[in-house]
């Protein structure tokens, strides 16, 4: 995150953390917190109900590598 263009890294050291905040599926299935299996399905979001765990794991999958691209551009414009 930018305060004033300087960037400030949270506590575990992750610049985007500060926008996306504590139990975000996202981020917490990227860094191997969770797992899908271990889920209730209710709660899950909206776009993941009603997929196979296998739709549900392509859809996350794809759902990280935006991110990813996200976090790469905001930091392009942040340096």
């Amino acid at each position: 995150m930018a305060a004033f263009g300087h960037q400030v890294p949270s506590k575990t050291g992750k610049k985007n953390k500060a926008l996306t905040g504590d139990n975000e599926l996202i981020e917490d299935y990227t860094d191997g917190k969770m797992s899908l299996d271990g889920l209730d399905k209710n709660s899950l979001p909206g776009e993941l109900k009603g997929l196979s765990k296998k739709e549900q794991k392509a859809k996350l999958g794809a759902l990280v590598k935006e991110r990813q691209a996200f976090n790469g551009k905001m930091d392009q414009r942040l340096t």
